[in-house]
């Protein structure tokens, strides 16, 4: 692994699942990297698999730590969600609803080429407005 230290050598020591115990703390200049991911089906995960590694390269001095597991935002936290823009989706479905039913109107006031194709990039945007939206709330860990 390149790090901003310079490159480092790293060995697998297992894989845990939520509930495993952590491995045991380490000792003064050993390093250990722990990666995470997701588990169970694509797109709705189940919960949280990770891979613990030591180091076994040269150790390399080291500034202070920025961050550690207590100090993340929650929303940087495994299977987190950020549901702070909730309220854009709101928005984005009021939209959409908006384009429909002016859409509806041209249909029967214009007829249905000239609202097909004024309306159909317009739907378009107002559902990929709403797509983002909803990708947003979805775990982090996808």
């Amino acid at each position: 692994m390149i790090t901003g230290q310079g490159e480092q050598t790293f060995s697998v020591l297992g894989l845990r699942y939520a509930g495993d115990p952590a491995p045991a703390t380490l000792g003064a200049g050993k390093s250990r990297l722990i990666l995470e991911s997701a588990r169970g089906p694509a797109y709705v995960p189940s919960g949280v698999v990770r891979v613990d590694a030591e180091l076994v390269s040269e150790t390399k001095p080291a500034g202070k730590r920025q961050t550690t597991f207590a100090t993340l935002p929650l929303q940087d936290k495994e299977l987190a969600t950020d549901t702070t823009t909730v309220w854009a989706l709101v928005f984005a479905l009021q939209f959409l609803l908006v384009i429909e039913l002016a859409a509806v109107w041209a249909f029967r006031r214009v007829g249905l080429r000239k609202t097909w194709i004024v309306f159909l990039p317009v739907v378009t945007v107002g559902g990929l407005f709403v797509a983002d939206q909803l990708v947003r709330l979805l775990p982090n860990l996808l």
